[in-house]
């Protein structure tokens, strides 16, 4: 019953999309806890990098000649070098999270219109969230002032320097959620 309702999990409170993930085993350091943002596409290059590299023991053929080398082969990162305490630079400073509602809009079923598509970007200050098409669906919250997520600033004139970096943000990760194999590859493999 977090902000009073029942099924949230499509509004993306932190409450939804916050998830604790406890990672043990030999060559981790013991009783740490890290707080840098990770996402659930980390999972499978984690795991794949438990087990002794199995990314490097098993390379893959370029599938594009005319590239020097092969995009990755995944959109996350290992958590391996979290997981040892290694100190990395560059890692991520936001998430994005994305929900999808139902996979399609119906006039005959009010549910669907209730759990409609967004989009969030989240850092360590603010959450922003955007609901394409509907009045009142660009959210904006200060994590900072306002952890409880009760506030929406999105037209508040001091947050639209933030605002706008967000939003900027968001667009460039939009962009690269097909990346590394865009749409129009997935008909060349048959997949689409």
């Amino acid at each position: 019953m977090d902000h009073g309702l029942m099924a949230k999990s499509a509004n993306h409170y932190d409450a939804c999309i916050r998830i604790p993930l406890i990672i043990a085993g030999p060559g981790m350091k013991r009783g740490t806890v890290c707080d840098l943002p990770v996402q659930h596409e980390d999972i499978c290059p984690t795991v794949l990098d438990v087990y002794e590299s199995l990314l490097e023991k098993h390379p893959r053929p370029l599938v594009r000649p005319w590239l020097k080398e092969e995009p990755p082969l995944f959109a996350g990162h290992s958590l391996m070098p979290l997981c040892r305490g290694e100190q990395i630079s560059n890692w991520r400073k936001s998430v994005y999270v994305e929900s999808f509602g139902a996979l399609c809009e119906s006039p005959f079923n009010e549910q669907i219109m209730k759990y409609p598509w967004k989009k969030t970007l989240r850092n360590s200050e603010y959450r922003y969230s955007v609901t394409p098409g509907r009045d009142g669906g660009e959210k904006l919250f200060d994590l900072k002032k306002d952890p409880q997520e009760l506030v929406n600033v999105v037209n508040d004139p001091d947050y639209q320097e933030a605002r706008r970096k967000l939003m900027r943000e968001m667009l460039h990760r939009v962009m690269l959620q097909d990346y590394p194999i865009p749409p129009r590859d997935l008909c060349v493999i048959a997949a689409h």
